[in-house]
């Protein structure tokens, strides 16, 4: 049996049509949505702010039967989240700066802040959560890798193993929240000196403008781990059973799941990608791998050209680093790196340090990558163009580049292209080694199916181009060398022709002729 929707007097609440469609004017929640949120606002207090979240759902009993929901919520409260984050969100959400509301519309307002309102509103929820803290950089880094590790375990069938999850969040996780907290505290310093802001110690040092600044630059989709653990608690079931999409319904930021084994990535890198861009979530497809395909560069180049869609490159350096690049563009060689555009690239490295460089001017789409071989260029051997991939700086010195050798690559800190910062740990002095080189697909199913069809297509043209070239070179060396075999029949005729005093041109006929 699972407990009873019921209002303060004790009768089961169920809000009349009138008032749903009121509120669904000045709310963006559709008619079922507010039916929950006021069910939810109508319970009593008796359990933990996310716990009558998660219970506010007449969907929940088809979701967790039998008083589970409440268990699940209490684990993850007990074992994921921050201590005391549940009365943290209630409280950062029902604060108002304007006139004071009724208690029905704050809570609707405060839910509608966690995302429907906008990713702002929502960042500036996460950041009244943390608000206060002795180390605002670390416990943001930290609130917001147990938010989504809570919502990915709300879908979950079962919770794992509390011993298990405990050694897997320090392993896995600990090390992303130490990366991520060092980047906030380096992007703060850097505001308060390009401000010329003085730090006192007792003031804390991040302030909202400056994290919400960190977030839209760094990790636009990172309101997300909040918007989804909430609207999963509260909407679970109830989506899946509209047959009619609304506006305000959208896609829910899915953490990257590998079509085939990575010796790159590991839990601790693959999800912050997800909050980088859009692409970066869901499906991704190897294309390449150096460990299972070999350190070639023409394994490489085979697997890549072609493709046409989102991509993201993995660089594994023999010093431990780990590095990659984001691009849309399509796959092509080119001598430089002018003929190469893409709506959006950037470059990023996850550890030692997690730091992203985006586009510095987006528009000026020059230098982005560059990807040149002289096997793939027969147009002129004399063009002495440097054979690899790169990315930003120009041809002769690319910001990242990996030669054709896929030895002494280099990793700048600076170009025109991209925004300046180290890509290698100081001591690596800019080169570094490969360990493992991979190229992913990526950008949702159906991206990553018409990627390959265009470079099945484009592979099956190239086919076809070196066949036909080979048929006219083949036809070229048939004649060539009959031409060097005079006493073929052929060619017999000309060579006892030429001499005779009776040989002579036939200006009518466009030959030559004997005379008789």
């Amino acid at each position: 049996m699972t407990r009873p929707l019921v209002n303060e007097e004790g009768s089961p609440f169920f809000a009349d049509l009138t008032t749903l469609h009121t509120l669904q004017e000045r709310y963006p929640f559709t008619a079922a949505e507010l039916e929950i949120l006021v069910r939810c606002h109508e319970l009593a207090e008796e359990q933990s702010f996310l716990v009558k979240l998660a219970t506010a759902s007449p969907y929940s009993v088809f979701f967790l039967p039998d008083y589970t929901a409440v268990d699940r919520v209490t684990w993850l409260e007990e074992h994921v989240l921050p201590a005391g984050f549940s009365h943290q969100l209630q409280s950062a959400l029902v604060e108002q700066d304007a006139a004071p509301t009724s208690s029905l519309e704050q809570f609707l307002e405060g839910i509608a802040n966690t995302g429907r309102n906008g990713p702002q509103e929502s960042l500036r929820v996460l950041y009244r959560c943390v608000e206060g803290s002795i180390d605002p950089e670390a416990a943001v880094a930290d609130l917001v890798v147990r938010l989504a590790l809570a919502t990915q375990l709300w879908h979950r069938p079962e919770v794992p193993e509390t011993d298990g999850y405990v050694q897997e969040f320090q392993e896995y996780y600990h090390p992303t929240i130490h990366r991520i907290t060092d980047h906030l505290r380096n992007f703060t310093n850097q505001k308060h000196e390009q401000r010329k802001e003085t730090k006192s110690s007792h003031i804390t040092s991040l302030t909202e403008r400056i994290f919400l600044e960190w977030a839209e630059e760094t990790f636009p989709l990172l309101y997300l781990t909040l918007t989804d653990l909430v609207e999963s608690l509260l909407f679970h079931g109830l989506h899946a059973n509209v047959e009619e999409e609304t506006s305000t319904m959208r896609a829910k930021i899915a953490l990257p799941e590998l079509n085939l084994p990575s010796e790159i990535f590991t839990p601790s890198i693959v999800m912050p990608l997800a909050w980088m861009d859009p692409a970066l979530s869901g499906k991704f497809y190897r294309l390449y791998s150096s460990f299972h395909d070999g350190q070639s560069f023409n394994r490489l180049e085979y697997a890549i050209l072609g493709y046409e869609g989102p991509t993201c490159v993995m660089i594994h350096t023999t010093a431990n680093a780990v590095l990659g690049v984001f691009t849309n563009a399509r796959w092509r060689a080119c001598r430089d790196t002018s003929g190469h555009t893409s709506d959006e690239a950037f470059l990023f490295t996850c550890q030692p340090a997690w730091n992203v460089y985006r586009l510095c001017h987006k528009g000026e789409k020059q230098h982005l990558w560059y990807l040149y071989s002289q096997e793939l260029d027969s147009s002129n051997k004399n063009i002495t163009a440097p054979e690899g991939l790169g990315w930003g700086g120009t041809s002769d010195m690319p910001r990242l580049w990996i030669p054709a050798s896929l030895e002494r690559c280099h990793a700048g800190g600076w170009d025109k292209t991209y925004q300046p910062g180290p890509l290698l740990p100081d001591e690596c002095c800019e080169r570094f080694e490969i360990q493992y080189l991979e190229v992913w697909a990526v950008g949702g199913e159906e991206r990553i199916e018409q990627g390959l069809a265009k470079q099945a297509m484009f592979r099956q043209q190239t086919k076809e181009a070196l066949q036909q070239a080979r048929v006219v070179l083949d036809k070229r060396e048939f004649v060539n060398d009959l031409q060097q075999m005079p006493l073929t029949k052929v060619f017999q005729h000309q060579a006892l022709s030429r001499g005779r005093h009776d040989f002579v041109l036939d200006e009518k006929h466009g030959g030559y002729k004997i005379e008789e």
